[in-house]
């Protein structure tokens, strides 16, 4: 872990941490960047301010350019919001997996029937007046 906290603070005497958990306004400026975008696009959170060991390593992974498997962290993350459903907690993002369903063409309702989810946006679609 001083590796990686040494990495991500971008100083050689940022370990052991102050407090249990890492600080984004200590992280050097691209990779507060790195974090946001992590934040809103791979693994959503409001709660920017600080951040947990697992997420610190998967900066650096990411930051290393390291290889990784984005769609396993994406299913883990799926898995473990169904998991606070099932143990009656709501889950953070449900638009999150709705709109993924909804993209997919993926039946929300019990008795829905599943559409086929819409052609991508190509030059050819954009080029087409009658498209839009």
């Amino acid at each position: 872990m001083t590796q990686v906290t040494q990495f991500l603070y971008g100083r050689a005497d940022a370990w052991p941490l102050a407090g249990p958990k890492f600080l984004h306004n200590q992280l050097t400026e691209s990779l507060r960047i790195f974090h946001i975008f992590v934040c809103h696009n791979i693994d959503p959170t409001s709660h920017r301010t600080d951040f947990k060991e697992s997420r610190a390593q998967f900066l650096y992974h990411l930051a290393s350019k390291h290889i990784i498997d984005l769609g396993e962290h994406i299913f883990c993350f799926i898995v473990d919001l169904a998991s606070l459903y099932a143990s009656g907690r709501s889950p953070k993002f449900p638009c999150f997996i709705s709109a993924l369903c909804l993209a997919n063409g993926v039946p929300l309702l019990p008795h829905e029937e599943p559409e086929s989810p819409e052609p991508p946006i190509t030059k050819r679609t954009l080029g087409n007046p009658v498209a839009r």
